[in-house]
Protein backbone atom coordinates (compact mmCIF):
# COMPACT_ATOMS: atom_id res chain seq x y z
CA UNK A 1 0.00 0.00 0.00
CA UNK A 2 1.18 3.46 -0.37
CA UNK A 3 -0.52 6.14 2.03
CA UNK A 4 -0.46 9.66 1.87
CA UNK A 5 0.24 11.25 4.71
CA UNK A 6 0.23 14.74 6.55
CA UNK A 7 2.26 15.96 9.36
CA UNK A 8 2.30 18.76 10.96
CA UNK A 9 3.03 20.59 14.21
CA UNK A 10 3.80 23.40 16.45
CA UNK A 11 0.51 25.32 15.86
CA UNK A 12 0.84 27.00 18.96
CA UNK A 13 -3.22 28.68 19.44
CA UNK A 14 -2.38 31.85 21.76
CA UNK A 15 1.05 32.62 20.58
CA UNK A 16 -0.69 34.65 17.78
CA UNK A 17 -3.20 36.59 16.77
CA UNK A 18 -6.31 33.90 16.73
CA UNK A 19 -8.71 35.21 13.65
CA UNK A 20 -5.32 35.84 11.60
CA UNK A 21 -4.00 32.35 12.72
CA UNK A 22 -7.48 30.99 11.45
CA UNK A 23 -7.17 32.58 8.62
CA UNK A 24 -3.78 31.25 7.73
CA UNK A 25 -5.03 27.65 8.48
CA UNK A 26 -6.80 27.88 5.71
CA UNK A 27 -4.47 26.63 2.99
CA UNK A 28 -4.24 23.26 5.25
CA UNK A 29 -7.59 22.37 4.61
CA UNK A 30 -7.85 23.70 0.98
CA UNK A 31 -4.19 21.27 0.38
CA UNK A 32 -6.47 18.16 2.07
CA UNK A 33 -9.69 18.83 0.06
CA UNK A 34 -7.60 18.85 -2.98
CA UNK A 35 -5.70 15.61 -2.41
CA UNK A 36 -5.76 11.98 -1.83
CA UNK A 37 -5.46 11.65 2.63
CA UNK A 38 -5.05 8.98 4.47
CA UNK A 39 -3.60 9.66 7.88
CA UNK A 40 -3.17 13.40 9.17
CA UNK A 41 -1.67 13.59 12.08
CA UNK A 42 -0.21 16.34 14.92
CA UNK A 43 3.25 15.90 16.18
CA UNK A 44 2.47 18.14 19.48
CA UNK A 45 1.82 21.98 21.01
CA UNK A 46 -0.99 22.51 19.35
CA UNK A 47 -1.04 24.91 21.74
CA UNK A 48 1.03 27.77 23.33
CA UNK A 49 0.10 28.28 26.74
CA UNK A 50 -2.65 27.59 28.96
CA UNK A 51 -6.14 29.23 27.52
CA UNK A 52 -9.15 30.55 28.44
CA UNK A 53 -12.04 28.08 27.02
CA UNK A 54 -13.76 31.13 26.01
CA UNK A 55 -11.34 32.67 24.23
CA UNK A 56 -10.90 33.13 20.63
CA UNK A 57 -7.94 31.33 20.12
CA UNK A 58 -9.37 28.25 21.79
CA UNK A 59 -12.35 28.98 20.34
CA UNK A 60 -10.67 28.90 16.83
CA UNK A 61 -7.97 25.92 17.86
CA UNK A 62 -11.18 24.08 18.27
CA UNK A 63 -12.87 24.94 15.28
CA UNK A 64 -9.95 24.20 13.20
CA UNK A 65 -9.50 20.30 14.32
CA UNK A 66 -14.04 20.32 13.61
CA UNK A 67 -13.40 21.81 10.42
CA UNK A 68 -10.40 18.71 9.77
CA UNK A 69 -12.75 16.05 10.84
CA UNK A 70 -15.86 17.30 8.81
CA UNK A 71 -13.76 17.10 6.19
CA UNK A 72 -12.59 13.69 6.82
CA UNK A 73 -16.20 12.61 6.99
CA UNK A 74 -16.76 14.47 3.83
CA UNK A 75 -13.96 12.14 1.97
CA UNK A 76 -15.33 8.96 -0.13
CA UNK A 77 -12.48 7.31 1.67
CA UNK A 78 -12.32 9.27 5.36
CA UNK A 79 -8.35 9.76 6.61
CA UNK A 80 -7.46 8.88 10.47
CA UNK A 81 -6.19 11.82 12.33
CA UNK A 82 -4.20 11.48 14.96
CA UNK A 83 -2.89 14.45 18.02
CA UNK A 84 -0.30 13.71 20.37
CA UNK A 85 0.91 15.82 23.38
CA UNK A 86 3.82 18.21 22.85
CA UNK A 87 5.78 19.90 26.01
CA UNK A 88 4.28 20.34 29.03
CA UNK A 89 4.62 24.19 29.26
CA UNK A 90 2.48 24.31 26.02
CA UNK A 91 -0.26 21.92 25.96
CA UNK A 92 -1.00 21.86 29.58
CA UNK A 93 -3.04 19.12 29.03
CA UNK A 94 -5.75 20.92 26.81
CA UNK A 95 -5.80 18.32 24.18
CA UNK A 96 -8.49 16.60 26.45
CA UNK A 97 -10.52 19.59 25.25
CA UNK A 98 -10.44 17.86 22.10
CA UNK A 99 -11.76 14.44 23.48
CA UNK A 100 -15.55 15.08 22.20
CA UNK A 101 -13.81 14.39 18.63
CA UNK A 102 -12.58 10.92 19.39
CA UNK A 103 -13.84 7.96 17.25
CA UNK A 104 -12.27 4.96 15.33
CA UNK A 105 -10.71 7.47 12.82
CA UNK A 106 -9.24 10.73 15.91
CA UNK A 107 -7.01 9.52 18.08
CA UNK A 108 -5.47 11.61 20.96
CA UNK A 109 -2.48 9.92 22.24
CA UNK A 110 -0.82 11.20 25.75
CA UNK A 111 1.37 8.58 26.19
CA UNK A 112 3.87 6.64 23.74
CA UNK A 113 1.51 4.64 21.83
CA UNK A 114 2.63 1.89 19.46
CA UNK A 115 -0.45 1.28 16.77
CA UNK A 116 -1.29 -0.04 13.22
CA UNK A 117 -3.01 3.22 12.25
CA UNK A 118 -4.19 1.63 8.87
CA UNK A 119 -3.55 -1.75 7.16
CA UNK A 120 0.21 -2.77 6.72
CA UNK A 121 1.88 0.85 8.82
CA UNK A 122 2.79 0.11 11.87
CA UNK A 123 3.91 3.42 13.58
CA UNK A 124 5.13 4.58 17.01
CA UNK A 125 3.80 7.75 18.75
CA UNK A 126 5.95 9.90 21.11
CA UNK A 127 4.87 12.56 23.11
CA UNK A 128 6.89 14.83 24.43
CA UNK A 129 6.48 13.33 28.27
CA UNK A 130 8.27 14.59 31.36
CA UNK A 131 10.50 11.54 32.57
CA UNK A 132 14.13 10.61 32.50
CA UNK A 133 15.72 8.97 29.22
CA UNK A 134 16.70 5.64 31.13
CA UNK A 135 12.93 5.41 32.54
CA UNK A 136 11.02 6.24 29.78
CA UNK A 137 12.90 3.43 27.92
CA UNK A 138 12.34 1.06 30.69
CA UNK A 139 8.56 1.51 30.61
CA UNK A 140 7.84 1.67 27.30
CA UNK A 141 10.26 -1.11 26.43
CA UNK A 142 7.74 -3.09 25.06
CA UNK A 143 6.43 -0.25 22.44
CA UNK A 144 9.88 0.43 21.24
CA UNK A 145 11.94 -2.44 21.27
CA UNK A 146 10.71 -3.63 17.92
CA UNK A 147 11.90 -4.29 14.60
CA UNK A 148 8.32 -3.02 12.18
CA UNK A 149 7.83 0.33 12.73
CA UNK A 150 7.50 1.87 9.79
CA UNK A 151 7.30 5.70 11.18
CA UNK A 152 7.86 7.25 14.64
CA UNK A 153 6.16 10.41 15.20
CA UNK A 154 7.79 12.79 17.69
CA UNK A 155 7.52 15.73 19.19
CA UNK A 156 10.93 16.70 21.42
CA UNK A 157 14.36 16.93 21.27
CA UNK A 158 17.16 14.66 19.81
CA UNK A 159 20.74 14.33 21.17
CA UNK A 160 22.04 14.81 17.82
CA UNK A 161 20.56 18.09 18.61
CA UNK A 162 21.06 19.42 21.08
CA UNK A 163 24.07 17.26 22.13
CA UNK A 164 24.94 18.99 25.30
CA UNK A 165 21.81 19.24 27.51
CA UNK A 166 22.22 17.87 30.82
CA UNK A 167 19.39 16.76 32.39
CA UNK A 168 19.44 19.03 35.35
CA UNK A 169 15.47 20.05 35.46
CA UNK A 170 13.57 19.31 38.05
CA UNK A 171 11.13 17.60 36.05
CA UNK A 172 13.27 16.51 33.10
CA UNK A 173 11.83 15.80 29.68
CA UNK A 174 13.15 13.05 27.18
CA UNK A 175 15.97 13.11 25.23
CA UNK A 176 15.47 11.00 22.44
CA UNK A 177 18.66 9.18 20.91
CA UNK A 178 18.85 8.73 17.17
CA UNK A 179 21.28 6.39 16.99
CA UNK A 180 19.28 3.85 18.84
CA UNK A 181 15.36 5.19 17.26
CA UNK A 182 17.42 5.12 13.90
CA UNK A 183 17.99 1.92 13.71
CA UNK A 184 14.44 0.46 14.57
CA UNK A 185 12.25 2.59 12.16
CA UNK A 186 12.14 3.85 8.65
CA UNK A 187 11.14 7.03 8.93
CA UNK A 188 10.97 9.39 12.22
CA UNK A 189 8.86 12.87 12.14
CA UNK A 190 9.27 15.21 14.51
CA UNK A 191 7.55 18.25 16.05
CA UNK A 192 9.62 21.30 18.27
CA UNK A 193 12.06 22.92 16.32
CA UNK A 194 10.00 25.45 14.09
CA UNK A 195 12.63 26.09 11.89
CA UNK A 196 14.05 22.91 11.97
CA UNK A 197 14.81 20.42 8.62
CA UNK A 198 16.20 17.10 8.14
CA UNK A 199 18.79 14.93 10.01
CA UNK A 200 19.44 11.02 8.19
CA UNK A 201 16.25 9.86 8.35
CA UNK A 202 14.79 12.36 10.39
CA UNK A 203 12.13 15.20 9.45
CA UNK A 204 11.19 18.18 11.59
CA UNK A 205 7.69 19.67 10.17
CA UNK A 206 8.57 22.79 10.99
CA UNK A 207 5.25 25.15 12.37
CA UNK A 208 2.44 26.06 9.85
CA UNK A 209 3.46 29.97 10.20
CA UNK A 210 5.75 32.54 10.71
CA UNK A 211 5.59 34.71 14.03
CA UNK A 212 8.89 36.10 15.16
CA UNK A 213 12.23 36.40 13.67
CA UNK A 214 15.02 34.38 12.90
CA UNK A 215 12.75 31.97 11.53
CA UNK A 216 13.73 32.68 8.00
CA UNK A 217 12.89 28.96 5.83
CA UNK A 218 9.53 27.98 4.72
CA UNK A 219 6.30 27.10 7.02
CA UNK A 220 3.94 24.69 6.03
CA UNK A 221 2.93 21.18 6.77
CA UNK A 222 4.69 17.76 5.50
CA UNK A 223 3.65 15.54 2.80
CA UNK A 224 4.69 12.09 3.37
CA UNK A 225 4.18 8.80 0.76
CA UNK A 226 5.11 5.84 2.29
CA UNK A 227 4.89 2.49 0.77
CA UNK A 228 4.58 0.01 3.00
CA UNK A 229 5.53 -2.98 0.40
CA UNK A 230 9.22 -1.18 -0.39
CA UNK A 231 9.25 0.36 2.64
CA UNK A 232 10.43 3.27 1.08
CA UNK A 233 8.90 6.88 1.29
CA UNK A 234 8.89 10.19 -0.12
CA UNK A 235 8.54 13.59 1.22
CA UNK A 236 7.60 17.42 0.30
CA UNK A 237 6.92 19.90 2.20
CA UNK A 238 3.45 22.25 1.47
CA UNK A 239 4.44 26.07 2.00
CA UNK A 240 2.18 28.49 3.79
CA UNK A 241 2.53 31.74 1.39
CA UNK A 242 0.02 33.11 3.08
CA UNK A 243 2.12 33.29 6.50
CA UNK A 244 4.14 36.80 7.79
CA UNK A 245 7.40 37.53 6.68
CA UNK A 246 9.86 38.30 8.97
CA UNK A 247 13.34 40.40 7.80
CA UNK A 248 16.21 41.45 9.97
CA UNK A 249 19.03 43.98 9.12
CA UNK A 250 22.16 44.20 11.34
CA UNK A 251 24.23 47.00 12.20
CA UNK A 252 27.41 47.54 13.28
CA UNK A 253 28.31 51.27 13.20
CA UNK A 254 32.07 50.09 13.10
CA UNK A 255 31.38 49.16 9.30
CA UNK A 256 28.96 52.66 8.59
CA UNK A 257 31.78 55.14 8.69
CA UNK A 258 29.89 57.70 6.31
CA UNK A 259 26.27 59.41 5.63
CA UNK A 260 26.13 57.42 2.60
CA UNK A 261 26.51 53.99 4.39
CA UNK A 262 23.01 55.09 6.36
CA UNK A 263 21.04 56.34 3.33
CA UNK A 264 22.09 52.83 1.14
CA UNK A 265 20.41 51.09 4.62
CA UNK A 266 17.43 52.97 4.09
CA UNK A 267 17.34 52.23 0.61
CA UNK A 268 17.41 48.65 1.39
CA UNK A 269 14.70 48.96 4.20
CA UNK A 270 12.20 51.22 1.22
CA UNK A 271 13.28 48.13 -1.11
CA UNK A 272 11.96 45.43 1.45
CA UNK A 273 8.68 47.65 2.66
CA UNK A 274 8.12 47.51 -1.36
CA UNK A 275 8.52 44.06 -1.53
CA UNK A 276 5.69 43.69 1.08
CA UNK A 277 8.09 41.97 4.17
CA UNK A 278 5.48 41.95 6.90
CA UNK A 279 8.15 42.86 9.58
CA UNK A 280 11.34 44.77 9.47
CA UNK A 281 13.85 44.78 12.29
CA UNK A 282 16.96 47.12 12.20
CA UNK A 283 19.38 45.45 14.62
CA UNK A 284 22.02 48.31 15.74
CA UNK A 285 24.66 47.71 17.73
CA UNK A 286 26.67 50.87 18.62
CA UNK A 287 30.13 49.47 19.24
CA UNK A 288 32.34 53.16 18.63
CA UNK A 289 31.88 56.88 19.27
CA UNK A 290 31.78 58.47 15.87
CA UNK A 291 29.66 61.52 15.52
CA UNK A 292 27.23 60.42 12.89
CA UNK A 293 26.70 56.99 14.83
CA UNK A 294 23.88 59.66 16.60
CA UNK A 295 22.55 61.74 14.24
CA UNK A 296 22.15 59.03 11.48
CA UNK A 297 20.29 56.43 14.13
CA UNK A 298 17.89 59.16 15.38
CA UNK A 299 17.19 60.03 11.38
CA UNK A 300 16.55 56.62 11.29
CA UNK A 301 14.30 56.38 14.39
CA UNK A 302 12.65 59.33 13.75
CA UNK A 303 11.78 58.38 10.03
CA UNK A 304 10.06 55.10 10.91
CA UNK A 305 8.29 56.36 14.19
CA UNK A 306 5.02 54.66 14.21
CA UNK A 307 5.53 52.61 11.52
CA UNK A 308 4.10 49.38 13.02
CA UNK A 309 6.14 47.10 10.40
CA UNK A 310 9.81 48.40 11.33
CA UNK A 311 10.97 47.64 14.88
CA UNK A 312 14.60 49.06 15.84
CA UNK A 313 16.67 47.97 18.24
CA UNK A 314 19.91 50.00 19.61
CA UNK A 315 22.24 48.12 22.12
CA UNK A 316 24.88 50.58 22.79
CA UNK A 317 27.97 48.40 23.27
CA UNK A 318 30.60 51.20 23.38
CA UNK A 319 29.17 52.48 26.38
CA UNK A 320 28.70 49.22 28.26
CA UNK A 321 32.25 48.85 27.18
CA UNK A 322 33.27 51.88 29.05
CA UNK A 323 31.21 51.42 31.91
CA UNK A 324 33.00 47.61 32.41
CA UNK A 325 35.95 49.58 32.25
CA UNK A 326 35.42 52.21 34.46
CA UNK A 327 33.83 48.87 36.92
CA UNK A 328 36.84 46.96 36.78
CA UNK A 329 39.01 49.91 37.30
CA UNK A 330 36.68 51.29 40.61
CA UNK A 331 36.81 47.55 41.50
CA UNK A 332 40.98 47.48 41.29
CA UNK A 333 40.99 50.58 43.30
CA UNK A 334 38.70 49.34 46.13
CA UNK A 335 41.00 46.69 46.10
CA UNK A 336 44.54 48.09 46.04
CA UNK A 337 42.69 51.08 48.76
CA UNK A 338 40.74 48.62 50.74
CA UNK A 339 42.68 49.79 53.92
CA UNK A 340 41.36 52.90 53.83
CA UNK A 341 38.09 51.46 55.00
CA UNK A 342 39.71 48.94 57.93
CA UNK A 343 38.91 50.21 61.14
CA UNK A 344 41.51 48.64 62.52
CA UNK A 345 44.02 50.84 61.30
CA UNK A 346 44.22 54.90 62.18
CA UNK A 347 43.55 57.52 60.21
CA UNK A 348 47.36 58.70 60.48
CA UNK A 349 48.15 55.30 58.84
CA UNK A 350 45.68 55.17 56.29
CA UNK A 351 46.95 58.75 54.89
CA UNK A 352 51.03 57.51 55.83
CA UNK A 353 49.91 54.55 52.88
CA UNK A 354 47.83 56.76 50.92
CA UNK A 355 50.84 59.03 50.37
CA UNK A 356 53.56 56.76 49.63
CA UNK A 357 51.40 54.72 47.27
CA UNK A 358 49.96 57.55 45.16
CA UNK A 359 53.07 59.91 45.61
CA UNK A 360 55.95 57.77 46.53
CA UNK A 361 56.58 59.86 49.76
CA UNK A 362 57.43 58.24 52.74
CA UNK A 363 55.99 61.05 55.81
CA UNK A 364 57.02 60.28 58.92
CA UNK A 365 53.53 58.97 60.70
CA UNK A 366 54.46 61.88 63.78
CA UNK A 367 54.09 64.44 61.08
CA UNK A 368 50.83 63.49 59.55
CA UNK A 369 49.53 63.72 62.94
CA UNK A 370 50.60 66.58 63.82
CA UNK A 371 48.88 68.02 60.44
CA UNK A 372 45.55 66.13 61.72
CA UNK A 373 45.47 67.52 65.17
CA UNK A 374 46.11 71.19 63.74
CA UNK A 375 43.27 70.73 60.71
CA UNK A 376 40.74 69.99 63.68
CA UNK A 377 41.37 72.20 66.40
CA UNK A 378 41.22 74.72 63.40
CA UNK A 379 37.42 73.20 62.26
CA UNK A 380 36.67 73.90 66.06
CA UNK A 381 37.85 77.54 66.17
CA UNK A 382 35.88 78.35 63.23
CA UNK A 383 32.64 76.49 64.65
Amino acid sequence: MKYNIIASADYHWGVMDADKQLSESQFILDYVQSNQIDLFVVCGDYFDHRLLMNSKSAINAIGFIDSLKKLSLSKESPFKIVMFDGTASHDFDQLETLRSFEDNNFKIFRKNTYNETLPGLKCLYCPDENIRTVDYINQYSENIFREDIDIMFFHGTFDVIMIDRTLTDDIPNVIFEYGFYNSISKLMVCGYWHNGDKYGNMYYTRSPYRWKYEEDLPKGIMHIIYDTDTKTYEIKYVENTSTDRYFTFYVDTSLYNQINDYSTLLGNIETKLNDGIEHIRVKITITDDKEINGSCIDTLINKYQGNKRIKIDVENKYVKKLKKKKSKELDEFKEKYNYIFDPAITLSQKYKKFIFDTKGVDVPEEEISIIIDEFKKSRERKM
